[in-house]
């Protein structure tokens, strides 16, 4: 350690708990030095790089000043650094593992080796900690900085912007900007009705620097240089309007110093209008006859490029109008064909057979930009036409192909403007609205497009026609997005987060009381921008989907706590709510996100309890069967975590997060949906018995199903069973297809059937005959069952006569015809006082014979119980299985103790009944009381001492003469064996001695079970 002092290097942050807290400056610069540091967060990180060794590490916390984005950088450190961020909560707590890991860095400065830049989205007010040091082992010192990028009104943000000159303030190219793309931090932005290509350094998203103009050669240099592609390190310009060449290809490995390397001249496509790059291949759309042409790129050599390439390798016609723009993804080929429309084919052979027409929209106006979501399930579509709308189609595979079927047309605010081009990420769709910008979407399981935001570019008063947002690009790091404008020029955009947290610090509620409703508080803080409390508000519908919403106004208590009032409702019905307050910008923030598709629901009732309930996670008893319909027929249900394909879910239910579900003929990932969908059948998977008890309940249950009923008068369903004897079943529901979606459905059980002592729920699928390519699914069964009238309190227990033992409990349970709990809480053990206030629960009463532990029976009225733990409570009608005296017994039972007892039913609990079981000389009752006095020709029972009868009963039974009445009758507790291990077996000398010691005054001598859980 004196090396180190000497070194100047130790420092006070080594240790998570000592982080130095830095200023929640915008822009800071932090000294690191870790030569002397130890390591005390999680071991191995999950990094860009993968799961990495972070060792020598140095804490410090940061608290935003703004919702935004926090950069932390280590690239002025020379060594071979890492760097993790975690947390986000109000305070900064040290990380036990990886849990909490917001973003990791390893060698985002340059080629392995290199130190780390980290950014991450964070919210106001929010504790982060950042752990800075060295990748296995690594040490060194330097600079690191940090910087917080703030996002102060918008979910979506500019992060820089270049049209002007930052000299002059001229702009440098007025109402030219076109489509734009990028490879890493390089953005390329074309130009319409010019042959320039601009490129930017977007590496400081909210300082785009222009390193260069491109400008396309003779003899194109009349060409529209409107579309730009980049892959393999290779620029292609598409050439429109000139009627020479189609595409330049240009080398951007170093983009600062870029040079030309081929003209792409086919024979009929000098003018092409966009082009998609994809593994090797160049589609190029005409874009002024139905034509798409294929380039062979494989093999193409930058360092020896050929001057021109003038052969394509397939050449198609798409429609009857023209090629518009294409996207290639997951080995198939999507095609705006101007008037006729979405195609699409298969590519998965594109260097051996031409593109493989799989299916198409109808004609639709002016289709001219196309994107597809990550499941290859939907496509999304602009129309380049004044008034031209954004369109969400699903493709639906068929025997033959696919179906490309219009779900959604989004029309613009007016018909002067239009959408123009689009691109989607994942199930976010990024699409320009000429007048207006960039516009942020969802794509829904439901089939349909949720606007999540929007971000202006076209900040001049709108003239009409194609003016403002070109292009988009929305894959640049740390969630930014390029957008280009025609008259405004590029734009950086940053998605941020939501403006506002909300938490429930005595959590959601259950239960609505019917008679005079249910309050609980909520907690509403701004992550972002502030929050007008005067419109904080819960949505309330009663009565399910049908009914309508009615606000209720939050009462403000101050200090972003809320008060909320879910009103009185008819008792057995469920309250549907969610909660909105606005920014004072007038952005709505809901809670939950997603409201009014997903909802928080409470019952109308006075009491609740889950009967039932099954995510799946585990097996509890569902049985699996089937009918044949035709031999070999397959889609049986599994038990699984699911693998997607068109009509199989990708994920099991959103309502739970343990993963699995059953579903039915789970596939292989990227399989066809027609390998393992339901053959025949019908299908069945049916619940375990569920006791109710003759009480009414409610049944939910999420389920799946889709089916695409191309075959007229045939129709698979879903069809959904309840019996109470397995015979006779009443129809819950018929699901048809509607759509590949999770769907949340519950029902009363008395709707359908009078209910009896337990039920069974059945799914049923079927595709009998097989017509249909159907795929159902299942998750998240829950019965529940509530009352409206309070249940009474429970009856206390009474004691009985004999309440004073060793080794265990008696009472009688005093709750005749009650189903109650009974807890066991040791109050007072004078000898062991550690043991105070262990609860235990009853479990339940079992047959205990004579010669048995811990004692006979000797009458009907009387079982013992033994002690359990929390998992074993139950409720049990003791009255119906014949126990007026329970006597409670295990090794839990410390002997010389008293006992608090408690009757529970429901929420609610009984008075104490508290039970001694035998007390130290002085308080009037031995340890070693094991009978009474020899009167006549038997024991008689214990009588509250232990003297010389206790140990005469001992020795008499060790010697094997007579303790029991002539009549056969057992003395109570007359076989007096005492020594741990095999009670009431075996008496032998070490019983005789040990009560002999009970009766000199010794203490119980045995503690409770030892660690391997044999009774004393």
């Amino acid at each position: 350690m004196s090396g180190c002092a000497a070194s100047g290097c130790i420092s006070g942050n080594d240790n998570c708990i000592n982080a130095a807290l830095l200023p929640s400056d915008p822009e800071l610069t932090v000294r690191f030095d870790n030569r002397c540091a130890t390591t005390d967060g999680p071991a191995q990180v999950t990094c860009d790089t993968g799961s990495q060794p972070l060792t020598g590490d140095l804490w410090y916390d940061y608290v935003a000043p703004c919702c935004g984005v926090l950069t932390v950088s280590m690239c002025n450190i020379g060594m071979d650094a890492m760097m993790a961020i975690y947390g986000g909560s109000e305070t900064c707590e040290c990380p036990a593992n990886n849990s909490t890991l917001l973003g990791c860095g390893d060698d985002t400065c340059g080629p392995g080796g290199g130190p780390p830049v980290v950014s991450i989205s964070v919210v106001k007010d929010g504790c982060y900690s950042i752990r800075a040091g060295g990748w296995n082992g690594a040490t060194g010192s330097g600079d690191m900085t940090v910087s917080m990028a703030c996002v102060p009104t918008l979910t979506t943000q500019s992060n820089g912007h270049f049209d002007k000159d930052p000299g002059t303030g001229a702009y440098v190219d007025a109402g030219a900007y076109a489509d734009v793309w990028a490879d890493g931090d390089i953005v390329y932005q074309g130009q319409i009705l010019d042959n320039k290509v601009n490129f930017f350094d977007v590496s400081d998203p909210d300082n785009p620097v222009r390193i260069r103009e491109w400008l396309v050669g003779f003899p194109n240099t009349g060409s529209s240089a409107e579309d730009v592609k980049v892959g393999d390190e290779l620029l292609f310009i598409s050439l429109f309007g000139d009627g020479f060449d189609g595409v330049e290809i240009v080398d951007v490995r170093d983009p600062a110093n870029a040079t030309h390397l081929s003209w792409i001249t086919v024979p009929g496509f000098e003018d092409v209008k966009n082009s998609f790059y994809d593994n090797g291949y160049l589609y190029l759309a005409n874009g002024t006859t139905p034509q798409l042409a294929v380039m062979d790129l494989t093999v193409y050599d930058p360092d020896a490029p050929p001057p021109t390439i003038n052969a394509a390798l397939w050449t198609i016609n798409v429609g009857s109008s023209l090629v518009d723009n294409m996207t290639v993804a997951d080995g198939r080929l999507y095609v705006a064909a101007g008037g006729a429309g979405v195609f699409v084919y298969d590519v998965t052979s594109i260097d051996s057979l031409a593109p493989q027409f799989l299916g198409s929209s109808l004609p639709q106006p002016a289709t001219h930009s196309v994107g597809v979501s990550a499941n290859g399930r939907w496509v999304v579509t602009t129309q380049r036409v004044l008034g031209g709308a954004l369109q969400l189609f699903e493709v639906m595979p068929t025997d033959l192909g696919v179906d490309v079927i219009l779900r959604q047309t989004i029309a613009p605010p007016a018909t002067s403007t239009g959408y123009h081009n689009v691109v989607v990420d994942g199930m976010r769709v990024y699409t320009t609205l000429f007048e207006t910008g960039l516009l942020i979407y969802e794509i829904l399981p439901s089939g349909s497009l949720q606007h999540l935001s929007t971000y202006s570019t076209y900040y001049q008063p709108f003239v009409g026609g194609f003016s403002g947002a070109w292009g988009v690009y929305p894959f640049l790091a740390n969630d930014r997005v390029a957008v280009s404008d025609i008259q405004t020029g590029l734009h950086i955009v940053h998605v941020a987060n939501q403006n506002a947290t909300f938490t429930y610090p005595d959590g959601l509620p259950d239960l609505v009381d019917p008679d005079v409703g249910t309050l609980f508080d909520a907690i509403i803080k701004a992550s972002c921008e502030d929050l007008d409390p005067a419109t904080a508000s819960a949505f309330v519908r009663v009565g399910g989907e049908t009914e309508p919403f009615v606000e209720i106004p939050l009462t403000d208590l101050g200090g972003g706590l809320f008060e909320v009032t879910l009103p009185p409702a008819a008792c057995g019905s469920h309250v549907d709510y969610y909660l909105r307050v606005d920014t004072v910008g007038g952005r709505a923030e809901l809670d939950p996100p997603l409201a009014p598709g997903v909802l928080y629901q409470a019952e109308v009732a006075l009491t609740i309890e889950t009967v039932f309930e099954d995510s799946f996670a585990a097996d509890l008893g569902w049985t699996i069967g089937s009918f044949a319909c035709f031999a070999g027929q397959v889609g049986d249900w599994q038990r699984v975590a699911p693998t997607p394909t068109f009509f199989a879910p990708g994920n099991d239910s959103p309502n739970d997060a343990d993963g699995n579900c059953y579903v039915t003929g789970d596939g292989l990932p990227g399989g066809s949906p027609f390998t393992l969908d339901i053959d025949g059948g019908p299908y069945r998977l049916t619940s375990p018995v569920i006791p109710i008890n003759g009480q009414d309940v409610r049944v939910s249950y999420d389920r799946w199903f889709f089916a695409q009923q191309r075959a007229a008068g045939i129709s698979p369903a879903l069809i959904v069973d309840v019996s109470e004897d397995g015979l006779f079943w009443f129809t819950v529901e018929t699901v048809e297809t509607a759509g590949p979606r999770w769907i949340h459905h519950e029902f009363l059980l008395s709707d359908l059937m009078t209910p009896g002592d337990s039920f069974q729920l059945r799914f049923s699928a079927a595709d009998c005959p097989n017509k249909d390519v159907p795929e159902a699914a299942v998750d998240n069964v829950k019965v529940i069952m509530t009352g409206c009238t309070l249940v009474d309190t429970p009856l206390a227990a009474q004691a009985p006569h004999d309440t004073l033992k060793n080794r265990y409990i008696s009472f009688e349970p005093n709750n005749p015809g009650r189903q109650v709990k009974i807890e066991v809480t040791l109050s007072a053990s004078l000898p062991h006082p550690g043991s105070l206030g262990d609860s235990w629960w009853v479990q339940p009463p079992v047959v205990v014979q004579v010669g048995q532990f811990p004692k006979p029976l000797v009458g009907p009225d009387e079982c013992v119980a033994l002690l359990g733990g929390e998992a074993t409570a139950a409720e049990i009608d003791w009255d119906a299985v014949g126990c007026q005296t329970l006597h409670v017994t295990g090794c839990a039972v410390e002997p010389t103790s008293e006992y608090d007892v408690r009757m529970v039913l429901g929420s609610f609990e009984s008075d104490i009944l508290t039970v001694p079981t035998g007390l130290q000389p002085g308080g009037g009752r031995w340890w070693g009381d094991t009978v009474g006095i020899f009167d006549g020709a038997e024991w008689t029972p214990p009588q509250g001492v232990s003297n010389i009868d206790d140990a005469v009963v001992a020795i008499k039974t060790f010697q094997g003469g007579q303790t029991v009445a002539p009549d056969g009758n057992v003395a109570h507790l007359s076989v007096p064996d005492v020594e741990p291990g095999d009670i009431n077996t075996v008496v032998n000398f070490a019983d005789v001695l040990i009560l002999i010691k009970a009766f000199q005054g010794d203490q119980y001598p045995f503690g409770p079970a030892d660690s391997e859980g044999n009774c004393p």
